[in-house]
Order: C-alpha cells, then sequence, then structure tokens
C-alpha cells in the first residue's frame, strides 16, 4: 500500500515544540512532505549556525523552541516494509529513494539496485569475503573468544557499532541473539540508517 492511499485526519503544518507540552484536540499535526527525512537530533540548518565555532562536529540538538512537533511523514510512493526474514536482504526502493550511496559504495558491496527493490549482497568496507566471514572468524570471533570463534559461548550481548553503513553488522548479529546499536553518520552518502529501519531491525 502506497503512502498517498493512506488518509490522515490530521492537520498538515509546520509547528513547534512549546512549554508546557500541549497536544492539539486534532491530534499531533503532520509536517509538510519536504521535512520526510527530518533528524531531530541532527537538524543540518541549525548545525550550521554552530560552524564558525567549530562545533559542527559533536551533535547538537535544537533548542525547545526550534524542535519540530509534528509526525514525520513518510515519501509519497512508500510501501509498507518487506517482511522478515526477505528483508535481511532487500528493502523497497521507494522507501529509500537515495542512489548515491549505490553507486559510489558498488565495489564495496555495501547496496545493489535490483529492479525496484535494494539488495544488500553481504558486504561492506571491511566485509570483503562476506559479512559472516568477517564476524566469526576474521575479526569480531577471534578478538572476543581466543580464536574459537563462538561468539554464543563467549556469552556476547550487546554490540555498539560507530560510524556504521548500511548496519549488515547488525543484521548478521541478529541471529545469534546479539543486539546491535548502530550510528550512521548523515553525510555525503545521505539518511543510510533509513535501511536499517526497513530491514525492520532495532537499533
Amino acid at each position: 500500500m502506497h503512502a498517498s492511499i493512506l488518509k490522515f485526519t490530521n492537520k498538515i503544518a509546520l509547528s513547534y515544540r512549546v512549554v508546557p507540552l500541549t497536544i492539539p484536540e486534532t491530534g499531533i499535526n503532520v509536517c509538510p512532505l519536504k521535512f520526510n527525512e527530518y533528524n531531530p537530533s541532527y537538524d543540518i540548518s541549525y548545525v550550521k549556525e554552530l560552524m564558525p565555532k567549530l562545533d559542527q562536529p559533536e551533535r547538537h540538538c535544537p533548542l525547545i523552541g526550534r524542535c519540530l512537533f509534528c509526525l514525520v511523514p513518510p515519501p509519497v510512493y512508500y510501501m509498507i516494509p518487506i517482511r522478515w526474514p526477505t528483508s535481511w536482504n532487500y528493502v523497497w526502493r521507494s522507501n529509500i529513494n537515495h542512489t548515491h550511496l549505490a553507486e559510489v559504495k558498488a565495489k564495496q558491496k555495501w547496496v545493489h539496485e535490483k529492479d525496484q527493490l535494494w539488495w544488500f549482497p553481504s558486504g561492506g568496507t571491511h566485509f570483503k569475503h562476506g559479512a559472516t566471514e568477517y564476524i566469526e572468524r576474521l575479526r569480531l570471533g577471534n578478538m572476543t573468544t581466543n580464536e574459537i570463534g563462538d561468539l554464543r559461548a563467549a556469552r556476547v550481548y550487546q554490540v555498539l557499532d560507530v560510524s556504521c553503513g548500511v548496519a549488515s553488522l547488525s543484521t548478521y548479529l541478529q541471529p545469534l541473539n546479539i543486539e546491535t546499536l548502530s550510528f550512521a553518520p548523515k553525510d555525503v552518502h545521505e539518511n543510510q540508517i533509513q535501511f536499517l529501519w526497513n530491514e525492520e531491525l532495532v537499533l
């Protein structure tokens, strides 16, 4: 089902957080469509104001009066995400219509275009032989299990993945019941953390 078919009774209007917090009787407003990738903890326009102070590498949430208080809308052609476990390897292109990442990272096998889908071929900057090989044998398993490679026996329950790509590590640790907290940069590669959301994985 496309988002264009969905009917919202909420008013479409740009509104900001106020103190004390109040919710209109008609419900929380829906942000205009151009805010469909709004990230409340990384407002680009606000960060640009901090650049002369050299604070831009830090995460700065805007002051309360500048924080949006409306529901972030889906893209126009948004489709209900593919169900797990198929979403392990595929998500709808219309949900994350960014091609730059696939173009610049094609040789590293992060993500590829495949008709109406994005396909994750188990690659990445460090996953030349596949994520499973990296996790269990080459790197993570050896670091934490004295080279036996059994992460379950090592009682690894949580992993912090800082500056992740499309969160391939999180995808492949889930079958081992290992929770991953993934932090993706919002840079020239665009809003890549959306791939993780559409794979139905928990951040």
